[in-house]
């Protein structure tokens, strides 16, 4: 089957331009233009201006006024410098003031992460388009030592929230220093652990060269290490598997063992709503620096916004007076004063509030098949439906446990997953959960990717119960019984559980699950679902207690050249071979060897990762994803589906479509930081 995917506009539901994809002959295409607004000003497909170098003068929020005149905030010129970041608009100067409303399950960082959060900490971005990286916090990046080391120039007269500046020199001293070569002290029981082989490769050595200049020494040389700092977070200075980022040693000192008797730590500890001195330490690092939800900790931050009220339904947060960005008038971002996120019980709890203008911002709680009834409801709630696009070149990839305690010997032979693969019909998945607009493909390198091919992207897709069946009777797996349903091949019976969290990710749509679950059914397997709270389901889906689940192959975009790479090679660990993803990380120290054609693709995953020379680079990138077409680790089901957000037509600059994806900040490719409400 060869097809010609193209994007273009259609009318499919009332009062709705989808994108929709065309199929006809030859080759696979994806129109970037086509998904990405093309009203987004052409600045933020480039490097940012400064302030300094655009002659700006600084003006803020009159809610701030009162505390400048009072003394008790320094004037707006002493709080920004020239290295201030300038975001151009995406189409007016916005109006200062106002609360922005959203809803969500829990009052976690999702809220800021989809909206408010802006991507604020990355020293790099990459475009809305995938395009390219970008400076962001850095300056700028140079590889030295034959892409051994990398030194990163950082802006100079940036503030945490509290006001203190920031040094990244003294920043990752102190993280070098304090906790990556921390020692326990002999009579206290404070054990920070931090692995630096989470994100290899690991950094040896590091050298500051002044409070703004930071150079990173690699086990390896690695070409494109920089990308690897906008999809890990800032890994340099990561806990075990959280995405860490530089934090204010300031505050973290009062938490610190070096630095603090450990009585007042325990004090502290409890202070702040912790039990544990450690779990304290490791939270507020890995994520209240990055997204702070509790206004009692005081933890200093670069978000936009740091909160000022919270309670059991909902979080009240305020602009941070040291955002270090402003628009190309000099006004300090965000326009807006007020964020706040409310707490509700349910995801259709959250749809109603959105429905009904209680919102004014609305994705994460979102689903493509109640696309009719948002549409519908437009102009009673007083709002717009705007569709993006996942950048996902899967959605999901069925994740078959590879080493499964019963039935590991099944699931290792490419002919079960070929048959798995082929049992699936796409098309009926993406008519009737994606109403046709997204792209039926394998698990492989996205389509906007330079390395995608055609034949990567069809590979055992076409929906063939018939051959399917053919592969599973060479397997010996065949209907004894005669109850519908294959047996193993030694007779016994072979009954798998699909596990998911409801409606708790789109990719875990129940809708989805339950359909292809039926069509997996009519070639004789015997698959049902299981579905479970999230907080159950992480704990079993980490440690590989699973028959089958399913992720999104994201953090794909054309920039990040080696991410993609989780779903079809065991390089690092990734649930449905943890074991033979830690046995490649340790250099089979740990976990399980993995089966040949599997330590096959971690090995080619391996140099492509390392080599400097970009022919070999290529050459091994297209064996792994012709390996990859064959073997089918993670079975792949639809790429690039419509993703739906709903905006109050009270919140402006809100481009109108584009992609979203992990490795762009989810949401944070809109530049919240400049939306505005209508006076």
């Amino acid at each position: 089957m060869n097809l010609k995917i193209r994007v273009r506009h259609l009318f499919i539901l009332p009062l709705l331009v989808f994108m929709t994809i065309v199929l006809t002959a030859n080759s696979f295409a994806l129109s970037v233009e086509e998904v990405v607004d093309e009203n987004i000003p052409d600045s933020w497909f480039e490097a940012p201006s400064t302030a300094g170098e655009l002659g700006l003068t600084f003006q803020q929020s009159p809610m701030l006024d009162e505390l400048v005149d009072d003394g008790e905030l320094p004037p707006v010129e002493e709080r920004l410098s020239d290295d201030t970041i300038v975001i151009e608009p995406y189409s007016d100067i916005g109006n200062y003031g106002g609360e922005l409303m959203t809803y969500g399950q829990d009052l976690s960082f999702d809220f800021g992460g989809s909206w408010m959060g802006g991507g604020g900490h990355n020293p790099f971005r990459i475009t809305a388009d995938g395009s390219k990286v970008i400076p962001w916090l850095a300056k700028g990046w140079e590889y030295s030592n034959n892409y051994q080391s990398i030194t990163i120039y950082f802006r100079d007269g940036l503030s945490w929230s509290d006001g203190t500046p920031i040094k990244f020199g003294e920043e990752y001293q102190w993280w070098w220093d304090n906790i990556v070569n921390y020692e326990e002290p002999e009579d206290i029981e404070f054990d920070l652990y931090v692995d630096l082989s989470v994100s290899p490769p690991e950094i040896v050595d590091i050298t500051v060269e002044d409070s703004q200049t930071v150079t990173l020494h690699l086990a390896r040389p690695m070409m494109d290490y920089h990308r690897q700092l906008l999809t890990d977070g800032w890994k340099a200075a990561a806990f075990v598997e959280f995405s860490g980022n530089v934090a204010p040693s300031h505050f973290f000192e009062q938490l610190h063992p070096y630095f603090t008797d450990f009585d007042e730590i325990e004090e502290k500890t409890s202070e702040l709503g912790f039990d544990d001195p450690v779990t304290a330490f490791e939270d507020l690092w890995n994520e209240e620096v990055f997204a702070p939800t509790y206004p009692e900790r005081n933890v200093p931050t670069l978000s936009p916004y740091v909160p000022i009220e919270r309670t059991e339904s909902s979080l009240l947060l305020e602009r941070n007076p040291y955002y270090p960005f402003v628009d190309t008038e000099g006004n300090q971002l965000p326009y807006i004063d007020y964020f706040r996120v409310d707490n509700v019980e349910s995801r259709e709890g959250a749809e109603i509030r959105a429905q009904t203008g209680e919102a004014h911002l609305s994705r994460a709680n979102l689903r493509t098949r109640n696309m009719p009834s948002y549409l519908d409801g437009e102009e009673r709630g007083g709002y717009s439906t705007l569709i993006y696009h996942s950048e996902a070149m899967a959605h999901p990839y069925f994740q078959i446990n590879m080493e499964h305690e019963d039935y590991s010997e099944i699931f290792q032979d490419k002919r079960f997953r070929q048959a798995f693969s082929m049992g699936i019909n796409r098309e009926e998945i993406n008519d009737r959960i994606y109403f046709g607009n997204a792209i039926p493909m394998q698990t492989t390198a996205p389509l906007l990717s330079p390395y995608f091919r055609p034949e990567y992207g069809e590979a055992y897709i076409e929906h063939d119960p018939e051959r399917a069946g053919e592969l599973l009777d060479e397997m010996g797996m065949v209907d004894e019984t005669g109850d519908g349903y294959r047996e193993t091949p030694e007779g016994e019976p072979f009954e798998i559980e699909a596990l998911i969290v409801g409606d708790g990710f789109p990719w875990h749509d129940s809708d989805l699950w339950e359909l292809v679950i039926t069509q997996l059914q009519e070639v004789g397997i015997n698959i049902d679902i299981e579905n479970i709270g999230a907080s159950l389901y992480w704990d079993r889906w980490g440690g590989d207690d699973f028959d089958i689940s399913g992720w999104i192959g994201d953090a794909v975009t054309t920039s990040i050249s080696a991410s993609f790479q989780k779903g079809i090679a065991p390089f690092r660990s990734h649930p449905g071979w943890m074991d033979w993803g830690r046995w490649v990380e340790t250099g089979g120290d740990e976990g399980i060897e993995p089966h040949p054609a599997a330590k096959k693709a971690a090995e080619l995953a391996e140099t492509y990762r390392y080599s400097t020379d970009p022919d070999e680079r290529e050459e091994t990138m297209h064996e792994l994803l012709s390996h990859q077409a064959e073997y089918i680790w993670f079975p792949g089901s639809v790429a690039h589906p419509p993703l739906p957000v709903i905006v109050s037509n009270d919140v402006k600059n809100v481009p109108k479509s584009g992609f979203i994806a992990y490795d762009l900040g989810n949401s944070a490719v809109m530049r919240p930081q400049q939306f505005y409400l209508e006076e």
